[in-house]
């Protein structure tokens, strides 16, 4: 969670599979209005090196659309697969990885 003068201005949360061996980013936003300012890769940031700190996580992925994969890649994410009209007709999922694990 990013706070900014008390107003709620972003968030993003994490997940767990294979026993707590696949940490996996979930659900990123940022208002609009602070969008461009390094606050979304300040919050990914803070959360892989959670993920990092756990002993038992082998493997960090996200699954994003073909609108924000860019944003993961720039942040040390490997496009492995992509499935087309995933989400909804038009909205691909782009599974990706943290290369540096």
């Amino acid at each position: 969670m990013v706070e900014h003068n008390g107003q709620l201005i972003g968030a993003g949360g994490i997940n767990f599979e294979n026993e707590y061996k696949t940490g996996k980013i979930s659900w990123d936003f940022i208002d609009p209005t602070f969008q461009g300012l390094g606050i979304g890769g300040k919050l990914l940031k803070h959360r892989i090196e959670l993920l990092k700190s756990m002993e038992s996580i082998e493997l960090i992925m996200v699954r994003t659309s073909q609108l924000a994969y860019k944003f993961y890649e720039k942040n040390g994410f490997v496009l492995k697969e992509t499935h087309k009209d995933f989400w909804a007709k038009g909205y691909d999922m782009y599974l990706m990885v943290d290369a540096s694990i």
